[in-house]
């Protein structure tokens, strides 16, 4: 009768590939959890960049509103040549008296940006 204490080479091999096996899958899943929590902090950001812009221009005189070129800017909102996250600013006449004003924030592996769109009514004072 023989002793079988031990594992053999074949059990061994099984074993070490089913642990291979799981621990890639973890690691898959980490790099799509690692990627998707990237994806949503820059599109926070984006967000945030263009509320806060949208409310910088609100505080401006309406009749000098213009279309603005894309400009790339950091985290805070300021231009830098650097920066991941291009704002472009674009003002249509909708009627008379009524501009619609459209802030888009893109930015890196992303092909959809944030938009933001407001109507300010222009005033002629007499």
């Amino acid at each position: 009768m023989r002793n079988e204490n031990g594992f053999t080479v074949l059990e061994l091999v099984v074993a070490l590939i089913l642990l291979g096996v799981a621990i890639f899958s973890l690691a898959q899943t980490s790099m799509v959890s690692m990627n998707a929590q990237t994806h949503a902090s820059m599109r926070t950001t984006a967000a945030a960049l263009s509320k806060s812009y949208m409310e910088e221009v609100k505080t401006r005189d309406p009749t000098t509103l213009a279309n603005e070129s894309s400009v790339l800017v950091n985290e805070w909102g300021d231009s830098d040549s650097l920066a991941v996250f291009t704002r472009t600013m674009t003002v249509d006449s909708v009627a008379e008296n009524l501009s619609r004003v459209t802030i888009e924030v893109a930015y890196p592996k992303s092909d959809v940006p944030v938009v933001m769109e407001t109507i300010i009514y222009t005033t002629t004072i007499n």
